[in-house]
């Protein structure tokens, strides 16, 4: 659902700064759920927010990433990166 939109915003914004930012909100929900395991709270629904907010951030570093392997590789190797990315 988001995924459109989040390769709109990775082909207008700086790549490298949108996979810091999904990358830290991915960084952050994942303390969140282990916060909430370890002081023994975690309830169904606190498991369904995360899910929602982690595939948010997901739909957002997909297109960023995959994007991100055009500057970075050099064209005689570009079919073996986008096989390799993608199977990442």
């Amino acid at each position: 659902l988001f995924m459109a939109f989040g390769g709109l915003v990775a082909d207008r914004f700086s790549r490298r700064t949108m996979m810091l930012i999904t990358q830290s909100t991915m960084m952050t929900l994942a303390f969140i759920l282990a916060g909430l395991v370890f002081t023994n709270v975690v309830q169904p629904w606190h498991i369904l927010v995360l899910a929602f907010f982690l595939g948010i951030a997901n739909a957002f570093d997909t297109p960023a990433r995959q994007a991100l392997v055009i500057e970075l590789v050099e064209r005689e190797d570009m079919s073996n990166a986008i096989a390799f990315n993608s199977t990442i």
